[in-house]
């Protein structure tokens, strides 16, 4: 894909991420950073602050405003960014005492570049939303947990509306084989004309065997069909990248997610 192609296509996947953080958040710009401060979450990964803009802008100069806004509200300070998009951004973080905490691989992908397996497995897909049965969510949750972790857990209506909750107004599938779980995946519903698909798991008897290549593909396909023009996804390891390759995603660049460590007497 061309330069320019792909530079827009990261720009609309930073629109969507600003956009999917101001849902129930307090929004406070510091440019060239923007903050999004969670209403109702205390956890840490709910509330996160983006650059603005790709570029090289050097964002030294704000980050103890942005601590001190995050330490108000007794939250860890967090700047999520495409490396891609703001090559300088992780030395300038680490400069200031900012530590890495995630630097995953970054995939996207068109309807033109999307090329289905040859072969495809049997799978049998049903598909669920946050509107669904409890018994769905709750074999959805314990799929895709056991897919990740290896273990199935003992899933409560806790966990059901957990999940119900994180799947907002998206889609979420179980995948079976002679009604056996095998897998798990989910997109949630486009913004902007971009759609994330997340969580995409084989429970590892069945891995090697096209269930994730199977699945992922239906789940790309299905949020195409739901209005995305482009659909992008972050990769928990080489193993997935490959997958992904395979079926015409293309690579941008790192997501990364730094935090800084607040005192213990950081201002409540």
């Amino acid at each position: 894909m061309a330069a320019e192609a792909q530079q827009a296509h990261l720009e609309t996947i930073l629109d969507y991420f600003h956009a999917k953080a101001r849902q129930r958040s307090e929004v406070i710009g510091l440019s060239p950073l923007t903050l999004y401060l969670h209403l109702t979450s205390h956890f840490n990964e709910d509330s996160v602050a983006l650059p603005d803009a790709p570029g090289n802008e050097d964002v030294s100069a704000v980050l103890p405003q942005v601590n001190a806004y995050f330490a108000h509200r007794r939250r860890t300070p967090r700047i999520q960014f495409v490396d891609s998009q703001c090559p300088l951004m992780e030395a300038q973080l680490t400069e200031s005492g900012y530590t890495l905490d995630e630097k995953l691989p970054l995939l996207t992908c068109t309807p033109a570049q999307l090329q289905p397996p040859a072969r495809q497995a049997p799978l049998e897909l049903t598909v669920f939303t946050a509107e669904s049965a409890e018994e769905l969510l709750v074999e959805g949750w314990q799929l895709n947990i056991e897919g990740f972790n290896g273990r199935r857990p003992t899933s409560s209506v806790g966990d059901a509306n957990q999940f119900r909750q994180m799947l907002g107004t998206g889609r979420a599938y179980s995948a079976h084989v002679e009604g056996v779980g095998v897998g798990a995946g989910m997109f949630y519903e486009p913004i902007g004309g971009v759609a994330e698909i997340v969580g995409i798991t084989t429970l590892r008897p069945f891995r090697r065997r096209g269930v994730a290549s199977t699945l992922t593909t239906a789940i790309t396909t299905a949020a195409f069909d739901a209005g995305a023009a482009v659909a992008f996804l972050v990769a928990a390891s080489p193993e997935a990248v490959r997958v992904y390759l395979r079926l015409g995603y293309e690579f941008y660049g790192h997501l990364i997610t730094m935090s800084y460590p607040l005192k213990a007497d950081s201002p409540s």
